[in-house]
């Protein structure tokens, strides 16, 4: 089931603001603060530092994000984001954050 809504729960956009700045910095450590372990075992240094290297710069020169909505699936609720970079020519992406019911995050892309 899709349910559409004006905005994300308050602690669902707080962990997706930490996610995307961790990821303008390149600070796996704090992308880890909020990811379970499976997450946290999957993101290596290498794939984490490789997203960053792509994204970072052009999120450095802005994005807004807005939210899409929410998928349930199974015992998890998937949030969906729209990215839209400020830097003319780079395409819009979407964020999908994959949340727990212990509230951390078990995946996230940005595709």
């Amino acid at each position: 089931m899709v349910s559409r809504a004006g905005e994300a729960p308050e602690t669902v956009e707080t962990t997706l603001k930490v996610l995307l700045k961790a990821v303008k910095e390149a600070n796996l450590a704090q992308f880890e603060s909020v990811c379970d372990d499976r997450m946290k075992e999957t993101m290596t240094e290498k794939i984490f530092t490789k997203v960053s290297d792509d994204l970072s710069k052009v999120m450095k020169e802005g994005y807004r994000k807005e939210y899409l909505g929410v998928i349930d699936k199974h015992q998890a609720k998937v949030y969906l984001w729209k990215v839209d970079f400020q830097r003319g020519g780079y395409p819009d992406m979407l964020a999908e954050m994959t949340v727990i019911p212990s509230g951390q995050v078990a995946g996230f892309f940005i595709r």
